[in-house]
């Protein structure tokens, strides 16, 4: 495989093939958390790939996915025989219409319709509540926090119920409820400090969505007296109110809220792992990223567009190659760090940001040449194209490397001038990232 796994390929995990015609094959690879079942994940997230309990075999339930995509059917249950003559027995909430004298009011709801599921357990889907939500207003980009006790109040509210399960685990204790309206395109930092409580901290768009079938976002790392932290950004273009529920795994107890504005690509400030936002280049130019002029633009997810820059070639000439040429003990920290054939062609297929070499050679008609690149102690990538200024590799006609340096194998390319006339190539003697001393032979071929 060349060196190559599932993780160099952008993938978590998983076993990299190779199909009939020599193309990777990442049909087993997979990345946890991308929403989609895919490798050897059994689910992701709400995505359960068509299974249910029933389909693995229980008679009911509620089937959920673990953090490392595997099916959780702690939930699921096997029906007893008993269930479904209308009589209720010991392990039984409820059988049929008989739901034992409870209403959703007693089981601590506002109103609405009690049901009994299939499994003879109490169905609390179609139970209501009065919406309770403090009105923390609009926000405003200032900081907003607040201590409360959620012993004084409501346990209506479980993610993890009946909902999308946006928790990994259950919120049955009590919660305080928060309603903040946020302006379209805002980004929000939400942050729950406990003080002797299991926190569950997440956020919907309904105040009567006690099961958090609108959940946006949650955060419960499972583990008692820890701070809980999300973000979350209204995506829409309109002003939208969301409902951010302070919950518990259970019990209740003192916590302190904090509500703070999140970095964001979008917001026309330089923050988060922005390079740019907009018109802000957090003073940066085309001559900050060693180019000689020209107007520095910034893309959409908020990175160096550097197409409008200008670089006048610095090649080291080697005129027409008819013998070998070998150039030993070369040092790229003595050269630029403008090219990056990973934001054109990816003819190496990474990025290619360390220090470079560039040389420029004279191919005769029909002429090919070999050229290996071999580094001491630096993550080589070596490339070719036919334009100097080439810096985004678009013009890129060969590349090659082997992702890292454990194999102590140098890099290797063969080009050919199929022409009828004497042409120009430039050699870019490029590294991942940093810079090294470094080998290159031209071999004529």
């Amino acid at each position: 495989m060349n060196g190559r796994t599932c993780e160099t390929q952008g993938f978590e995990r998983g076993d990299l093939g190779c199909t009939q015609d020599c193309l990777f094959d990442t049909s087993a690879c997979s990345s946890c958390g991308n929403g989609r079942v895919d490798g050897h994940d059994q689910c992701d997230g709400s995505n359960y790939g068509g299974h249910s309990c029933r389909s693995l075999g229980f008679d009911g339930g509620s089937l959920s996915c673990t953090l490392d995509c595997q099916f959780n059917t702690s939930d699921c249950v096997m029906f007893q025989e008993d269930c479904g003559n209308g009589e209720i027995d010991s392990d039984e909430q409820c059988d049929g219409s008989n739901l034992n004298g409870q209403t959703c009011e007693k089981l601590g709801f506002d109103g609405g319709e009690l049901a009994c599921a299939a499994d003879c357990s109490f169905d609390m889907a179609g139970c209501t509540v009065i919406c309770r939500a403090i009105d923390l207003g609009t926000f405003n980009g200032t900081m907003i926090q607040r201590t409360d006790d959620s012993c004084t109040s409501t346990a209506h509210y479980d993610a993890r119920g009946t909902g999308s399960g946006c928790l990994n685990y259950h919120s049955i204790g009590n919660e305080i409820v928060y309603s903040l309206t946020v302006p379209a395109g805002e980004a929000l930092k939400v942050d729950m400090v406990p003080t002797d409580i299991d926190a569950s901290l997440w956020v919907t768009t309904d105040c009567g969505d006690i099961f958090g079938r609108q959940c946006v976002a949650g955060a419960d790392a499972g583990v008692g007296g820890e701070s809980e932290t999300l973000v979350f950004t209204n995506d829409t273009s309109d002003t939208v109110t969301y409902y951010i529920i302070a919950d518990a795994y259970k019990d209740c107890d003192e916590f302190t809220l904090t509500i703070t504005e999140a970095p964001y690509c979008g917001n026309g400030i330089v923050d988060g792992s922005d390079e740019c936002d907009g018109d802000d280049f957090n003073s940066h130019s085309c001559a900050s990223q060693g180019f000689d002029g020209g107007e520095l633009g910034c893309t959409e997810d908020c990175r160096f567009d550097t197409t409008g820059c200008t670089y006048d070639c610095r090649a080291v000439d080697l005129g027409t190659v008819t013998e070998d040429i070998e150039i030993t003990y070369e040092d790229s920290c003595q050269g630029t760090s403008i090219y990056d054939a990973q934001r054109g062609s990816n003819c190496t297929g990474y990025s290619t940001g360390g220090k470079e070499m560039v040389y420029r050679i004279t191919l005769l008609a029909g002429n090919s040449v070999q050229i290996v690149m071999n580094g001491e102690d630096l993550d080589t990538s070596l490339w070719v194209t036919t334009v100097c200024t080439d810096v985004t590799g678009e013009l890129c006609i060969a590349g090659a490397d082997r992702f890292t340096k454990s194999d102590n194998q140098p890099e290797e390319l063969s080009i050919t001038n199929d022409g009828a006339d004497a042409m120009s190539y430039y050699i870019v003697a490029d590294a991942n990232y940093g810079c090294g001393v470094f080998d290159l032979s031209i071999r004529v071929q």
